[in-house]
């Protein structure tokens, strides 16, 4: 796994081992960042369920100001925090550790933030929760987009008087789903 492009082009990162994480694809977060670049110069963006924070430090390389990386399995946070290290982002860079739903209910998590990269376990039924404190908490903005990876055989409801669904793609089992608040 590496970033894709900008100043940190071709940088490799770390991954843990096992199966806790689910790192995007280079392919498929070269597509997401071809669709969205013109959003990236200045942006502060949120990496929610970071894993290997490679959404948020793509994004960083390609021009986005400040990323905020939440993550809760600890395996994980020593590498994510290590791919940081290696990337020269800890001072663009919030770590946050801990339950995502909980840190949103906490005040730790300071919104808004124009880009959001949504990437649950596929299995835990988190994206309804987790989208509906993204819009209790404010924590997108006004003009903000949430990209969403899931399973392609499990896309999650949108409630569409709060977000709109922009765009749907497809990469093999996974999907990318675009969301733009409902104004």
């Amino acid at each position: 796994m590496r970033i894709v492009a900008g100043r940190h082009r071709g940088l490799t990162l770390k991954a843990p081992s096992g199966t806790g994480t689910r790192p995007t694809a280079d392919r498929v977060r070269e597509a997401i960042f071809s669709s969205i670049q013109m959003r990236l110069p200045g942006a502060r963006v949120l990496d929610a369920f970071a894993g290997t924070g490679a959404m948020g430090l793509e994004a960083l390389s390609r021009g986005a100001r400040e990323a905020v990386f939440c993550e809760q399995n600890g395996a994980a946070v020593k590498v994510l925090r290590a791919n940081i290290e290696r990337a020269d982002e800890g001072g663009q860079s919030i770590l946050l550790r801990g339950d995502l739903v909980h840190l949103l209910a906490s005040g730790r998590v300071q919104g808004p933030f124009d880009i959001i990269f949504l990437d649950p376990p596929y299995r835990a039924g988190l994206y309804e929760v987790v989208l509906d404190r993204i819009n209790d908490g404010h924590f997108l903005a006004k003009d903000g987009l949430i990209v969403a990876e899931s399973a392609k055989k499990a896309l999650f409801s949108v409630n569409d008087k709060v977000f709109l669904v922009y765009k749907r793609k497809s990469y093999g089992d996974t999907t990318i789903t675009y969301l733009i608040p409902h104004n």
